[in-house]
């Protein structure tokens, strides 16, 4: 019995290793992958921004632009067209990774998760070698009131107290005036 506490619960160790373990290396594919994005989208920004520059240039020179038939435009026309496939390849990446993951998960789950038979033990807590019945689920605590304010009823509020000699707004009566030497109601 002693023993089988410690293999399950070794074995409850070490899959919960292997799982950290496992999302580590996910979350670290992913993270590059991510960081491979960015520069591809920063590159693609500035390769829209030279078209736009080579365009502009043209424009304003008063020449006709044939973007299929110019050298220059075509280039950078034929840049972006790369920059975005390699895009689209990344995120496609990304979504195959989680995919991967989830299914080495759920295999995971799979092989941990005892057959239903005569030993496995229920969902509601009860063990069928015991013969207990299964403890009744817990209803949740009420939720607390509140006053009108919107604080919990009841609570008090944290307020300042009001400097020695002067009014309260409760009651109207001075707050009493202490000494330097009176060390009552003070903490360090």
């Amino acid at each position: 019995m002693a023993s089988s506490l410690w293999d399950d619960l070794k074995k409850t160790l070490l899959d919960g290793v292997n799982t950290a373990a496992d999302k580590t290396e996910e979350y670290t594919r992913i993270g590059k992958i991510k960081v491979d994005l960015l520069n591809l989208n920063r590159k693609l920004d500035q390769t829209y921004k030279a078209l736009g520059r080579e365009v502009y240039v043209r424009v304003s020179d008063g020449k006709r632009i044939d973007a299929h038939n110019d050298d220059g435009i075509s280039y950078f026309i034929e840049k972006i067209n790369h920059i975005t496939a390699a895009i689209t390849k990344n995120e496609k990446a990304i979504v195959d990774i989680r995919e991967q993951a989830r299914r080495t998960a759920e295999a995971a789950q799979k092989k941990r998760t005892p057959p239903a038979g005569r030993n496995a033990a229920p969902a509601s807590g009860g063990t069928p070698e015991s013969g207990k019945k299964p403890a009744a689920e817990k209803k949740p605590a009420p939720a607390e009131k509140k006053s009108a304010v919107g604080k919990p009823a009841g609570k008090t509020s944290s307020a300042k107290k009001p400097a020695a000699g002067r009014k309260t707004a409760t009651s109207g009566k001075k707050a009493p005036v202490r000494s330097s030497g009176d060390k009552r109601g003070k903490q360090n």
